[in-house]
């Protein structure tokens, strides 16, 4: 695989909110934006913007007051995301790793052994489950903490939205959130990877309304959202979106 390819350069970012962004993420981008909206937050983070398919659909339905910081790992990417946007002050453009940080969420304070995947496909992956399926090397240990000692040391005590893709450590991640932040938690949406996924779905059923989309293979999206919350808030559960 050519080097430009690995770092999403060149032609790719172009390509890729061509062919792909209509295909795949554009529908679930529009509806995460209005959920995210719906919450009129103040401050935005964005972590993985690719050539800002979601940062196109949400700025527009942010107050003029908001702040929105929009970040990716390739800053090929993230020039097109940029330039495709246009001037806006409002937002904030950074590129960041957001697989550098200095620990990992899990269910207890730990370390545990990380693997990148050698798979061409998997461009830059990695994760705790090497996939029989794939050769993978050892990158080391990384440390683990806990969800309620990262929410803790960050005085985190309301969270409005989880975005999740956490190759396979999304059960071990959300059944050991606090409940008491968890239940209040207006809506998540991620990507599972095949390790205990109905598990996941079902535990937090206990609070959310669940729209799954399966797939052939063993990732699949999923979506939800608070039976409380928009109960409370007297607005209709947004539909899924159709892709």
């Amino acid at each position: 695989m050519a080097e430009s390819d690995k770092v999403f350069a060149g032609s790719i970012p172009e390509l890729y909110d061509t062919y792909l962004v209509p295909l795949i993420f554009e529908a679930y981008a529009d509806d995460l934006a209005k959920r995210v909206a719906a919450l009129a937050p103040k401050t935005v983070l964005e972590t993985a913007a690719g050539s800002g398919v979601v940062t196109r659909a949400l700025a527009s339905r942010l107050a003029p007051g908001a702040r929105y910081v929009v970040t990716d790992l390739n800053q090929p990417m993230l020039d097109y995301a940029a330039n495709k946007q246009g001037s806006d002050n409002r937002i904030t453009w950074r590129q960041a790793d957001a697989l550098a940080l200095p620990f990992g969420l899990g269910m207890e304070t730990t370390e545990r052994e990380y693997f990148d995947s050698d798979d061409p496909r998997n461009l830059g992956g990695g994760g705790f489950y090497p996939t029989p399926s794939q050769v993978h090397h050892n990158r080391g240990k990384l440390r683990i903490v806990s969800c309620t000692e990262a929410l803790d040391q960050h005085h985190i005590h309301d969270v409005d939205l989880i975005k999740i893709d956490t190759e396979g450590a999304e059960y071990e991640i959300l059944t050991t959130f606090p409940v008491k932040v968890l239940s209040k938690v207006t809506a998540i949406v991620g990507e599972l990877h095949g390790i205990q996924d109905q598990e996941l779905l079902d535990y937090l059923s206990r609070w959310f309304d669940i729209e799954h989309t399966p797939s052939k293979g063993r990732l699949s999206l999923f979506k939800a959202v608070n039976k409380q919350a928009w109960e409370t808030s007297g607005s209709q559960m947004p539909q899924a979106a159709a892709v």
